[in-house]
C-alpha cells in the first residue's frame, strides 16, 4: 500500500475522546482505544486501562458530531438499526453498505424492514401500520403518488441494481427502488435475549449488542449483536455505547398513560380510541417516539436513574405549519420547555430527576393551531 494511503488509513480511523460515566464515582474523560471481551481500552491521563463494561454506565462522546445519515435503512429482528447506503439479496443472504463502516453480510432471515426513501411525514404513519403488523410472507409497499402507499404479499427472491426481484402469485417480477417504500420480511419472531449494551455511531447506527470483542485492524472494534451479527466498526465514528444495566430507554417502556386531543373536534361516531391509534403516539424503529400535538405519555420513573436524556425536532420534512410546544414534566412540575419550529436543528434535552417517580413529555398547540405539529423525541431514555 502506498505511504499515503496508509497514513490515510491511520488518520481516519482511531481512537475517541469519550467521557466515561462510570457505575461508582464522577465522570471522567477518556480516550477510547479499543475493546477485549468484557472490557474496553481506555487512555486517561496518559496511561491505558482496561476497564470492565461491568462497571461502566456509559460512554459518550466528548463532542458532538452528528453526520447526514444516508437514506435507506436496514432494521433487523433483534431491533440493530443500521443506515445504508446500497443493500444486494442473493441466496438468502443480504448485503449491506453501511455508511462509512463497511459491508455487512448476513442471513436474510434475520431482516425485519427494508426502507429505502428517507422518512416522510406524509407516509410515515402508513409505514409505521405495515412494520407493526406480523406477516408471514414478505410485503413489497409501493409508493404511489407523494402521500399514498399499498402494499402486496409474497417472496423477496433478490436485489441487486437497486432492483428488487419479488414473486408475486407465483409470477417473478422486477420492482425498481423508485417505484417502492420498502420492504417488510415475513417470518421468524425477535430474539428474546436482551442486549447487554446499546452502540449508536454519528450517523444513526443502532447496534443492540451482548458483547464487543478486540478487532484485527486498528482503530476498530467488533460488535456482536443479540441475533449473532458480527461486524467490525470504526471507533472515531460511535456516539455511545451505553450499558444495558444503566439505561431504560423509553420507546421500550410502556407509558402509565397516553392522551391525545387533535385541535379540531372529532367527527361524529369516532371514538378518542381510534383517533390515539390512527394520529396519536407511535414508535419508530431508530428509538424514536413520534408525537403530534397534543399528545402527552406519561411514565413511571424506578428508583435509581438519574437523568433523562433525549432530543427532539419537528419531523425535517415537514414544511407547512408553524410552532408547537414541547414539555418534560417531573412529577407534574415543568422541568424543560422549548418553542419549536419548522426547519430548526434539534433541541438537546438532559435533565436531572432529583428522584421523581414521574415523567411527562407534552407536544401542545402553537398559536397556529396544530398544522405541522410532528415531533420526533430521538433516543428517550433514562440513565443511572
Amino acid at each position: 500500500m502506498p505511504l499515503f494511503f496508509l497514513a490515510t488509513a491511520v488518520l481516519l480511523a482511531g481512537g475517541l475522546f469519550v467521557e466515561v460515566q462510570p457505575v461508582d464515582g464522577e465522570a471522567y474523560q477518556a480516550e477510547l482505544v479499543g475493546a477485549v471481551e468484557g472490557a474496553v481500552q481506555l487512555n486517561v491521563d496518559g496511561e491505558t486501562r482496561q476497564v470492565p463494561l461491568a462497571d461502566l454506565r456509559s460512554l459518550r462522546r466528548s463532542e458532538a458530531d452528528d453526520r447526514v445519515a444516508a437514506s435507506m435503512t436496514a432494521t433487523f429482528r433483534d431491533g440493530t438499526h443500521l443506515p445504508i447506503d446500497d443493500v444486494t439479496v442473493a441466496e438468502d443472504r443480504v448485503a449491506l453498505k453501511l455508511r462509512r463502516q463497511g459491508v455487512l453480510e448476513a442471513p436474510l432471515k434475520q431482516l425485519a424492514v427494508l426502507r429505502l426513501r428517507p422518512a416522510a411525514a406524509a407516509v410515515d404513519d402508513q409505514w409505521a401500520g405495515y412494520t407493526s403488523k406480523p406477516q408471514a410472507n414478505d410485503q413489497l409497499v409501493i409508493r404511489r403518488g407523494t402521500d399514498t402507499l399499498d402494499a402486496v404479499g409474497g417472496a423477496v427472491t433478490g436485489i441487486d441494481n437497486r432492483t428488487v426481484q419479488f414473486l408475486l402469485d407465483g409470477a417473478p417480477i422486477d420492482a425498481p427502488f423508485d417505484r417502492l417504500e420498502g420492504i417488510v420480511f415475513g417470518g421468524a419472531d425477535a430474539p428474546s435475549q436482551r442486549p447487554e449494551m446499546r452502540i449508536t455511531d454519528v450517523y444513526g447506527a443502532v447496534w443492540n449488542a451482548r458483547a464487543i470483542y478486540a478487532a484485527d485492524q486498528a482503530g476498530h472494534l467488533v460488535v456482536d449483536t443479540v441475533g449473532g451479527l458480527k461486524h467490525p466498526i470504526r471507533i472515531d465514528l460511535l456516539r455511545s455505547i451505553e450499558l444495558s444495566g444503566g439505561v431504560q430507554m423509553l420507546t421500550e417502556a410502556e407509558p402509565a398513560q397516553v392522551t391525545f386531543q387533535p385541535f379540531i373536534a372529532l367527527p361524529e361516531g369516532v371514538s378518542q380510541s381510534v383517533a390515539r391509534g390512527w394520529l396519536g403516539p407511535r414508535t419508530r424503529a431508530d428509538q424514536t417516539l413520534v408525537l403530534r400535538s397534543r399528545s402527552v405519555l406519561r411514565y413511571r420513573v424506578e428508583p435509581g436513574f438519574s437523568r433523562f436524556v433525549a432530543s427532539v425536532q419537528i419531523d425535517p420534512t415537514v414544511t407547512l405549519g408553524g410552532q408547537c410546544e414541547v414539555r418534560v414534566l417531573l412529577n407534574d412540575r415543568v422541568a424543560w420547555q422549548k418553542t419549536l419550529r419548522i426547519g430548526q436543528p434539534a433541541q438537546e434535552i438532559e435533565l436531572p430527576l432529583d428522584n421523581a417517580s414521574r415523567l411527562s413529555i407534552e407536544v401542545d398547540y402553537g398559536d397556529d393551531g396544530d398544522v405541522g405539529d410532528i415531533v420526533f423525541v430521538r433516543e428517550p431514555r433514562l440513565l443511572k
